[in-house]
């Protein structure tokens, strides 16, 4: 399998059960001129985002989920973001997938 995309995304998300079918629909137009991949981490989200990312990440095998829960141990909101991230990078690394761009998105109501 080739792992050079045009762009990866990698995004955080909590408690957006109805802002990330923005994101969801956006990066389906993107992925129609580039070839891109997606990793979404998300930890103990309250609605059903977790269950959206799951059934995104079963019906496109762009898309990777990566299960962000060990960040809870951090009491500062900052580093369980940046533990978060550093757990995207080191995925990427470890899998070898490169890209011309990285686009980093927190998937919120910023979409709105």
């Amino acid at each position: 399998m080739d792992k050079n995309y045009d762009i990866i995304f990698t995004g955080l998300a909590q408690n957006c059960e109805i802002h990330i079918d923005k994101f969801f629909k956006i990066y389906n137009e993107i992925k129609k001129n580039y070839k891109t991949i997606a990793l979404i981490s998300e930890n103990n989200s309250k609605d059903y985002t977790f269950d959206k990312i799951i059934k995104k990440s079963i019906k496109d095998d762009s898309i990777i989920f990566i299960d962000s829960t060990f960040i809870e141990n951090f009491n500062d909101r900052v580093h369980r973001l940046a533990n978060a991230r550093q757990q995207q990078k080191d995925y990427l690394v470890s899998q070898k997938i490169t890209a011309k761009f990285l686009v980093v998105i927190d998937l919120d109501d910023v979409l709105d």
